[in-house]
């Protein structure tokens, strides 16, 4: 397997988790506000082992807004990857749109715009209730934020464990880590998402109209054009 494709797979299964497990119907601790705006920063690790041994490391900006109320996501990245096997760092600006009303995701970068279909509803995020409480703590002096931390095994074929830390009156994740094994052994990847920046409500709707050049474009099926925030983009819907 190359690293392009084990790029491909290991962004295909590093955000598959936040809050919920997937396509489970669980009742919860707590579930994030129904709208909200934040700066994420994305941190990523890779170890990649078969024939060849490769290793990478992503950070990622991403500003973010979340619209359960209106069905619908914004994402606004800049990623940076760091690999032995490129010879230079890696960057990419890219915005995204999931407009779950229309069933359509808008992916584009100021020149290029592609449309997908989207098939799965839009999911609430929340801590499901068989989550455990492993600690409780002050960010700042005694008044300062209350978190909690919880943990919880994900659910399915990946069995990732999950530790989220949350404000305990609000329930906005303050940070949240998991690592993922591979089918390939010794390789896998090491996660962190801090949220900063947090917003209740959506200051300005009309970052989730996408622009003019997307309208003709037709559309698709499918995995988009590949790129390593391409691969990121695929799944930072499952954050929020």
């Amino acid at each position: 397997m190359d690293i392009k494709s084990h790029r491909f797979l290991s962004f295909s299964l590093s955000l598959l988790v936040f809050l919920k497990n997937r396509g489970e119907v669980l009742s919860s601790i707590c579930c994030v506000p129904d709208q909200l705006e934040a700066l994420l920063i994305y941190d990523l690790g890779q170890c990649l082992i078969d024939t060849d041994t490769a290793y990478s490391f992503t950070n990622s900006t991403v500003r973010m807004a979340y619209d359960y109320k209106n069905k619908r996501t914004f994402f606004g990245i800049a990623a940076l990857e760091i690999s032995p096997l490129i010879p230079n760092p890696v960057t990419e600006r890219t915005t995204v749109i999931y407009d779950y009303a229309k069933g359509i995701q808008y992916t584009f970068d100021g020149k290029t715009c592609t449309k997908d279909k989207l098939i799965d509803p839009m999911e609430q995020r929340c801590i499901p209730d068989n989550a455990v409480l492993e600690s409780e703590l002050n960010i700042g002096p005694p008044t300062g934020l209350q978190v909690k931390r919880y943990s919880f095994i994900l659910s399915g074929d990946l069995r990732a464990k999950v530790r989220v830390s949350i404000d305990t009156k609000t329930c906005i994740p303050v940070v949240q880590e998991w690592v993922l094994g591979s089918s390939e052994s010794d390789s896998g990847t090491v996660n962190q998402i801090q949220v900063m920046n947090v917003t209740k409500g959506i200051k300005n709707t009309d970052i989730f109209t996408p622009p003019k050049y997307c309208e003709n474009k037709p559309d698709h099926t499918g995995s988009l054009k590949s790129g390593f925030t391409q691969k990121l983009i695929s799944q930072l819907v499952m954050l929020f």
